[in-house]
């Protein structure tokens, strides 16, 4: 008797992986979320997006390989998976709900750079690049989402369309 008396492939076992990881994920940030709510009414978006930066990072020092299968996975086959597909971009959903009064090709914008930051800060940390603390990784998210909102007043108060360029 083998594992593939129970699973076709290896495919099968990461997914079912992944699939409990995003669970445990998911409720970690919605348990954050809603008592954050209880105690605070309602957050702001960068309360919102700091509660989400601090459950991912959490998620990832506790759980390196299960974050790592998640969130690196380069399978099209898993990531395009009916069942993981809407994982991905269910905070990225969430956050655009929040702040749907904003400009919608502007804002897109900063909620998909906002993930890459705290994907590759956690990445980094992960693959031994940086060391950085729970505190550490929060003062680059505080920061990047300061320029962010700001970025999207100035857009709002302004009227114009900016663009985003390296500094």
């Amino acid at each position: 008797m083998t594992l593939y008396n129970y699973v076709a492939n290896t495919n099968e076992i990461k997914k079912e992986v992944m699939l409990k990881g995003f669970h445990a994920l998911y409720k970690a940030v919605y348990e954050a979320l809603d008592s954050s709510k209880r105690l605070h009414g309602k957050l702001s978006i960068e309360e919102d997006c700091r509660i989400i930066a601090t459950e991912i990072f959490r998620f990832a020092c506790r759980h390196r390989g299960v974050y790592d299968l998640i969130f690196n996975c380069n399978d099209p086959l898993l990531r395009g998976d009916p069942e993981l597909a809407p994982y991905y971009w269910c905070f990225y959903r969430l956050l655009k709900r929040i702040g749907s009064e904003q400009p919608v090709k502007q804002y897109n914008r900063a909620l998909q750079m906002l993930n890459h930051v705290i994907h590759g800060l956690i990445s980094e940390k992960l693959h031994g690049i940086s060391d950085y603390s729970l505190e550490e990784y929060l003062i680059y998210v505080d920061d990047f989402i300061a320029g962010m909102l700001k970025e999207r007043r100035e857009v709002k108060s302004d009227g114009a369309r900016k663009k985003y360029h390296s500094v």
